[in-house]
C-alpha cells in the first residue's frame, strides 16, 4: 500500500499523485478529525463504535460526529454498523500515527480493546449463536493486537492470548489455539497460571497432533502435580502418540513429583489415574483395583472429561482380560457422557476423539460390523478430526473391508495414505490395521501387488522405534496374512505369529481356520483353543462354524457359519461359506 502510495518504480504520474491527494485531504481536517483518523489506522479491519472509541481517547459522543465528518470526506468508509480504512488509506494514516508519535499508546489502547472483546466473546459463546460471526469480524485485529503486544509477562496480553485460545479452538482452527496457548504460559504472572495454560495447549494438542506433542507441554509445567500426572496418563494411555515409548523410570519419577502436589479433589482424581495406568509398567495395561479407586476419585469431582478417563481405565482392564464384551458396556458408559462433553471447550478434546475412538473399537472387537461402520462415520462427519482427514479413514476402511465393502473401501485407501503423510505424523500406529484391511481386500481379488505393497505400508504406519506398539497392533497383520491364505492357498513355509491386540480375536479364528484349510496336524487343538474367540467376536464366532465344517464336512456347521456371518452384513464371506455349504 505504502509503495502504491509513491506510485511505485516507474509509476503513472495519477498513482503517485495519491499521497499527494491524501496529504491534502490530512491538511483539511481539524485537530479532533486529524487525531482519530491517525489513530484508526491500529484496525487492520472493519471497526465498530466502541472500538473507535476504545483507540480514540475521546468520548462516545465525539467519536460519533468525527467519524461522520471523516466518513463525508470519503476518509472512512461505513460498512453496516462499522467503519474500516481502505488499504491505502490505513497505510498513509500509520504513518501519520507514527509521525506523532502515538504507535505504542494507540497499540496499548488497542490491546486492552481486544482482550475486553476476545474476553467477552468468550462469555457469549455458550448462549448466544452470533458469537462465531462476530469473531470471524474481529479475529485479524485481535490476532494483530497479541502480535504488537510486549512480550514476557504482560497481563492484558495474558488475558487475550488465553482468550484467542478458547476462540480459535472452538471456530476450529485448532493449530492456532494451540499456538495462543502456548503464547499465553509465556505470558502468565505465576507458575500456577502457567501451568494451567500449558494444560490447556497440550487439551488442544490433541485434536491437531500426536500425544507426544501434549505430554511434553504438560512436563513444562514446573511443579504442577496434576499436570505432570496428566503426563503420565497419556504416555501410558495413548502410547499409539509417540514414535519412541516414554521410559517407565521417566513416569515413575513424573509420579513422584507429582504426589507432593496439592490434594484438591481434581488433583486427586488426575492423580488416582496415573497411579493406575503407571502401576503395572506396561502401556495400556491399568491395574484393575486402581482403576476402579480412579473411577470413584473422578466421580466426586462432578468432571464428565475426569470421568469418561477413568472408566476407559476399566475398559482397557476387561479388554486386556479378554472381556470384549464388557468392554464394549465400558464404552457406551463413556458416550452416554458425550452429551455432557463441551465440543468448544480444548479440556474435552482428547476425550471426545477417544470415546469416539472407542465406541468403534469395541464394536469392531467383538465383531458387530454395522456399529463399528456407523461409529466410524460418526467419526469421519466430527470436525474435531477436520486436520487429519487419514484418522476417519482409517476407522473406515476396516468395517468396510469386513464387509465385503472392497471396492468402498479401496477408493478411499490412497487418500487416506497422502493424507498421513501430508501430515508428517512420524508414525500412525492406527492406521496400520487400516493398510492391513487394504491388503486383505487385494489378497481377496487376486491382487498381489496391492497385498505386497499395502503389507509393507501397514508396517510402515507403525515405525520400527517402538517394538511394543508394533506388537500390540499385530492382531489385524496376523489376520489378514491367515484370511488370505485360506482364500489363496496356503504356502508351505507359512508360520503364524501369535497375534496381540485389540484384533486378536480375528487372528486367532482365521488361524485356526488355515490350520484346517492347511492340513496342519494340530488344526483340531488349534481349533479348540480359539473357543473363546468365538464367545467375544461374532464374526470370529461364524468363521470357526465354517474351520468346524471344513474339518468335519458338517452342512450344519456351514449354515450356522452362513447365518453368522449374515447377522454382521459380512457379505464375502457368508457367499464363500454358502459356496463351501453348496459343495458340501
Amino acid at each position: 500500500a505504502l509503495r502504491l502510495l509513491d506510485g511505485g518504480r516507474g509509476g503513472a504520474e495519477r498513482h503517485r499523485s495519491l499521497r499527494a491527494v491524501l496529504g491534502w485531504s490530512d491538511e483539511l481536517l481539524d485537530d479532533e478529525e486529524r487525531g482519530l483518523f491517525r489513530r484508526l489506522a491500529g484496525f487492520v479491519g472493519a471497526f465498530d463504535l466502541g472500538a473507535a472509541v476504545a483507540v480514540a481517547g475521546l468520548l462516545g459522543p465525539v467519536v460519533v460526529d468525527v467519524l461522520g465528518r471523516l466518513t463525508d470526506k470519503s476518509l472512512v468508509v461505513r460498512v453496516g454498523e462499522r467503519w474500516r480504512l481502505l488499504a491505502t488509506v490505513r497505510a498513509f494514516a500509520a504513518e501519520r500515527l507514527a509521525d506523532a508519535g502515538e504507535r505504542a499508546d494507540v497499540s496499548r489502547r488497542r490491546l486492552v480493546w481486544a482482550a475486553g472483546t476476545a474476553e467477552d466473546l468468550i462469555g457469549r459463546r455458550r448462549d448466544d449463536p452470533g458469537w462465531a460471526e462476530e469473531f470471524d469480524i474481529v479475529a485479524d485485529d485481535l490476532r494483530a493486537a497479541l502480535a504488537d503486544a510486549p512480550a514476557g509477562r504482560e497481563p492484558v496480553a495474558h488475558r487475550l492470548a488465553w482468550a484467542m485460545a478458547g476462540l480459535a479452538y472452538a471456530r476450529r482452527f485448532l493449530s492456532e489455539a494451540v499456538a495462543h496457548a502456548t503464547d499465553a504460559a509465556g505470558r502468565a504472572a505465576n507458575a500456577a497460571a502457567e501451568a494451567a495454560d500449558l494444560g490447556l495447549a497440550a487439551s488442544a494438542t490433541f485434536a491437531v497432533g500426536p500425544a507426544a506433542g501434549a505430554f511434553e507441554l504438560l512436563c513444562a509445567a514446573d511443579g504442577d502435580a496434576a499436570a505432570f500426572a496428566r503426563a503420565v496418563v497419556i504416555a501410558n494411555r495413548f502410547p499409539s502418540g509417540f514414535a519412541v515409548e516414554v521410559p517407565h523410570e521417566r513416569l515413575v519419577a513424573l509420579l513422584d513429583a507429582a504426589e507432593t502436589g496439592a490434594a484438591d479433589p481434581v488433583a486427586a482424581a488426575h492423580l488416582a489415574a496415573a497411579r493406575a495406568w503407571n502401576a503395572t509398567g506396561e502401556k495400556y495395561r491399568p491395574d484393575p483395583a486402581l482403576a476402579a479407586l480412579a473411577v470413584e476419585a473422578a466421580r466426586r469431582t462432578g468432571s464428565p472429561v475426569l470421568l469418561s478417563g477413568a472408566l476407559d481405565a476399566l475398559g482397557a482392564v476387561a479388554a486386556q482380560e479378554g472381556r470384549l464384551g464388557e468392554a464394549r458396556r465400558i464404552a457406551g458408559q463413556r458416550v452416554a457422557l458425550l452429551a455432557q462433553l463441551d465440543r468448544d471447550d480444548p479440556a474435552a478434546a482428547a476425550e471426545i476423539l477417544d470415546v469416539r475412538h472407542s465406541a468403534w473399537l469395541t464394536a469392531l472387537a467383538v465383531g458387530d460390523l454395522p456399529a463399528a461402520l456407523a461409529a466410524a462415520e460418526a467419526i469421519r462427519a466430527d470436525d474435531l478430526l477436520g486436520v487429519h482427514p487419514y484418522r476417519p479413514l482409517a476407522k473406515l476402511v476396516p468395517p468396510l473391508v469386513l464387509l465385503g465393502r472392497f471396492a468402498e473401501a479401496l477408493r478411499h485407501a490412497e487418500p487416506m495414505w497422502a493424507a498421513w503423510r501430508r501430515s508428517e505424523a512420524p508414525v500412525a500406529a492406527w492406521l496400520a490395521p487400516a493398510a492391513s484391511s487394504i491388503a486383505m481386500a487385494c489378497g481377496l481379488r487376486g491382487d498381489d501387488d496391492g497385498f505386497q505393497r499395502w503389507q509393507g505400508r501397514a508396517e510402515q504406519a507403525i515405525g520400527s522405534a517402538n517394538p511394543k506398539l508394533a506388537a500390540y497392533h499385530s492382531g489385524f497383520a496376523v489376520f489378514t496374512a491367515a484370511r488370505v491364505a485360506v482364500h489363496r492357498g496356503p504356502s508351505a513355509e507359512m508360520v503364524m505369529t501369535d497375534p496381540q491386540g485389540p484384533h486378536a480375536t480375528y487372528a486367532v479364528a482365521a488361524a485356526a481356520e488355515l490350520a484346517v484349510v492347511a492340513g496342519w496336524s494340530d488344526a483340531a487343538s488349534r481349533l479348540a483353543a480359539a473357543e473363546w474367540a468365538g464367545a467375544e467376536n461374532r464374526w470370529a464366532a461364524a468363521c470357526l462354524d465354517r474351520a468346524r465344517g471344513r474339518l468335519s464336512g458338517d452342512r450344519d456347521a456351514f449354515a450356522r457359519a452362513a447365518a453368522g456371518f449374515a447377522r454382521v452384513d459380512a457379505g464375502f464371506e457368508r457367499d464363500r461359506t454358502l459356496d463351501l455349504l453348496n459343495k458340501a
